[in-house]
């Protein structure tokens, strides 16, 4: 504030001097942009101070209730997110964490009266107080709700399983299910998917449905509190449509079934697997025989080219052994001519001759005359 205050009282007393015709125009500008600058470093400093503040008020943890912190969970400067445990809290009580569904969460709330009971003592109700309702879904699809117990029973240990029961109005006790379990029928009317435990599979039920609400559809007929429906991917289900529900890793009786659930459908997905298998089997033997049999057609039709091959040879064989004795044939004719015309020759001279050179033609070697 004091370099904004001296640059104001440099500016306005060169503004006193230039209207006197004393400075010059560029000095009064030059003190006007170093005033303005002040004034811009001071409204910066404000910001970084409002944000300094914000973030000290943002550092601070105000616990619901008062206690002893036995245990810090981080170290300094280490950037933590939302919902992120930082310390542990003795409260001089136990506390409980339930999950509630989202259709219930929002009617619960910090200050509401709840009873617990412990499966170790079912016959014993403890009463108790809300003092969180968690902003984050869990896995299982609920959020967590933290309950003090306001009775101290030295029975109690750490890490016991139980339920919480909550109280809500009559209004608050209608049945309520979210939009995307609710589907139409191509006459108007709705449905939803009712899930059968005993045999992991849904069944179509038909609901009439009452107001929409924030929370989802209030419904008139057709459910009764507790029972379970499906309202995620429900579009691509069927009558009989097998499902895996997925429990909440605090319900001990969610988990047993759902180990029930798991070795039953891996029970069938081995059956599944074994018959794959044996069809394989069918189809390489069934492949193997038409290989067998496509190759038994390709020998037989490769017998057939070589026997007409043969055939071929035969016939050429045949026409050459033919064009043999034609030409056998005619040169048995040449020779028969030759043979004539020596006798012919031969009666000519036969005067002449002695009786010495005269020979039989039967003595004659029957090659004699050919080539």
């Amino acid at each position: 504030a004091s370099q904004v205050e001296t640059a104001k009282a440099n500016y306005d007393r060169t503004k006193m001097l230039y209207e006197a015709a004393n400075v010059s125009q560029s000095l009064l500008e030059q003190q006007f942009v170093t005033y303005n600058g002040a004034k811009a470093q001071m409204q910066n400093a404000k910001a970084a101070l409002e944000l300094s503040k914000r973030q000290v008020e943002n550092g601070i943890l105000r616990a619901p209730l008062e206690g002893d912190i036995s245990n810090v969970l981080i170290s300094n400067y280490q950037a933590v997110s939302a919902g992120y445990p930082i310390a542990k809290m003795e409260t001089g009580g136990f506390m409980m964490e339930v999950g509630v569904p989202e259709i219930l969460v929002t009617k619960v709330h910090v200050g509401d009266n709840a009873s617990v009971v412990f499966d170790a003592y079912p016959d014993e109700t403890i009463p108790s107080v809300v003092i969180e309702v968690g902003i984050t879904i869990t896995p299982a699809s609920t959020y967590p709700v933290k309950v003090k117990l306001l009775k101290n029973d030295t029975n109690l240990r750490e890490g016991m399983s139980g339920q919480a029961i909550f109280t809500f109005k009559e209004d608050q006790m209608r049945v309520t299910i979210p939009l995307s379990a609710i589907l139409p029928t191509p006459d108007g009317r709705n449905f939803v998917w009712i899930y059968n435990p005993k045999n992991i599979d849904v069944t179509k039920r038909m609901i009439e449905v009452e107001k929409l609400v924030i929370s989802g559809m209030q419904i008139k007929s057709g459910l009764k509190p507790g029972e379970t429906i499906v309202y995620r991917g429900a579009r691509s289900l069927r009558d009989g449509s097998k499902v895996l529900v997925i429990a909440d890793k605090d319900d001990k009786k969610g988990e047993v079934a759902l180990n029930e659930q798991k070795r039953e459908l891996i029970s069938k997905i081995e059956m599944i697997k074994s018959l794959e298998k044996e069809k394989n089997e069918l189809l390489v033997a069934s492949e193997e025989q038409m290989s067998l049999s496509l190759q038994l057609q390709k020998e037989d039709s490769e017998r057939v080219l070589a026997l007409a091959d043969i055939e071929s040879e035969l016939l050429k064989m045949k026409e050459a052994l033919k064009a043999v004795q034609t030409r056998e044939s005619e040169k048995e004719k040449e020779m028969e001519m030759l043979y004539k015309w020596a006798l012919k020759s031969s009666s000519a001279s036969q005067a002449e001759l002695s009786e010495s050179d005269i020979f039989e033609t039967s003595q004659l070697p029957q090659n004699s005359f050919k080539d």
